[in-house]
């Protein structure tokens, strides 16, 4: 029977973890220790009426103010196998409601305190693989390919078939993110056979997804559809709210690259809502970008703006700068369309900035296609050019034939 992710907080879904890891008597220990800080310090700030201490307030995006207690008391009251896989569920925990930093953290102890010895590979190997995650995620390619190459050491190891698959599929993301979109498929489908072999059907089925998004990517819409189709209702059995949230986005950004952006808004508002409903706020994030995208497609502005700006806010949380230079693109194009062609100019050069500092070759050339379009519309025919040119540089390094034939289709109405 599977369980169904549903819409708990992050103090909730903690309390659940602790109730699952620790005995009676050290759960009973801890939360008497904390409700005694709780109250204590509660006191004192009360003591405290003034605009000046209301001032010093910090709010994070989760509640892990206990955190560090917890982690100090279990280590103590715990054996370490379980000290070690406690630490590695609050670490996803905290990735899955975007406490990045805390999450690196978490897994980084993992990775310094169990790393030498062997009886705990599994659990090390699983920390350098999420640590990598959180890497990819934040562009820091090369700390990131570390992590996987150790992982793998791990991994190989222990003959772990399972762990080795996972570090195949962030491969695929790595290559993916680097524009290698042939090595990309080559780990992804390694890592569906190794998931298959294992007896992970998520997993599996999240490899497939994967081969979607390079599909996609690539122009083979037909081909991402069917991958799509295929694990929709797979995912919907397993109860995996969070992969649904996960496809969901990916349909919409399929169908936004295929021009139907009704159809992407449906997709996205799909994606949105049950991100919410489980606080995936990476996706929550990507979801409102990805609705700002298509009202900008449809002409509509002033929920265009709204809904980038919201997205804005939560990749800074996030620390996403990839995501960041995705939204001043988006910036971008509504300033072009609006004919604010200085505002438009900077958002896309500083979009242009962050995706080299993050090397990512797909958004340069998305980038570099818009602010060509920006000069052809401002009869810049000389930087047009140029810009385009650049724009299916990228697109073809990438493998990304039909973005570079409306790049070049373009480039030939500038050169007319």
């Amino acid at each position: 029977m599977h369980t169904i992710e549903g819409h708990t907080s992050f103090a909730e879904n903690l309390g659940q973890l602790l109730k699952r890891f620790c005995p009676e008597g050290l759960l009973k220990a801890l939360g008497d220790a904390l409700e005694h800080i709780k109250s204590t310090e509660r006191e004192l700030t009360e003591k405290a009426k003034s605009k000046e201490a209301e001032s010093l307030v910090e709010h994070s995006i989760v509640d892990t103010a206990n955190l560090e207690h917890i982690v100090t008391e279990c280590g103590q009251g715990l054996a370490p196998r379980e000290f070690f896989e406690l630490l590695f569920e609050i670490g996803s925990l905290c990735l899955r409601f975007g406490e990045f930093r805390t999450a690196k953290t978490v897994f980084t102890q993992i990775i310094d305190e169990a790393g030498s010895e062997s009886r705990f590979g599994s659990v090390v190997g699983r920390a350098y693989c999420k640590r990598a995650e959180i890497r990819l995620r934040q562009a820091q390619w090369t700390t990131a390919q570390n992590d996987l190459k150790r992982g793998a050491q791990v991994f190989k190891k222990a003959k772990n078939v399972e762990g080795l698959a996972g570090i195949e599929n962030s491969l695929g993301i790595f290559a993916t993110e680097q524009g290698d979109t042939k090595k990309a498929v080559t780990h992804f489908k390694k890592a569906q056979t190794g998931f298959d072999r294992s007896g992970d059907a998520e997993r599996s089925c999240a490899a497939l997804m994967n081969l979607g998004i390079v599909n996609t990517i690539a122009g083979q819409w037909d081909e991402a559809l069917a991958y799509y189709q295929r694990i929709l209702p797979q995912f919907e059995k397993l109860g995996k709210v969070s992969r649904l949230v996960e496809l969901h986005h990916n349909l919409g950004m399929l169908f936004l690259a295929k021009g139907d952006s009704q159809a992407a808004l449906s997709q996205f508002d799909e994606s949105l809502n049950q991100a919410r409903f489980i606080q995936y706020r990476a996706f929550v994030g990507l979801a409102y970008l990805g609705k700002a995208t298509a009202y900008a497609r449809l002409a509509d502005h002033p929920l265009a703006v709204v809904f980038v700006d919201k997205a804005l806010t939560i990749f800074r949380e996030l620390n996403d700068r990839l995501s960041i230079a995705d939204t001043y693109r988006v910036k971008g194009i509504i300033h072009r369309v609006l004919n604010h062609p200085q505002i438009a100019e900077l958002y896309f050069k500083t979009s242009l900035r962050l995706n080299e500092e993050c090397n990512n070759p797909l958004n340069m050339g998305e980038t570099y296609f818009e602010l060509g379009q920006l000069y052809k519309d401002t009869q810049q025919n000389t930087k047009a050019a140029q810009t385009l040119k650049k724009a299916v540089g990228f697109f073809k390094k990438v493998g990304a034939q039909s973005d570079a034939r409306n790049a070049q289709a373009v480039l030939a109405a500038v050169a007319s």
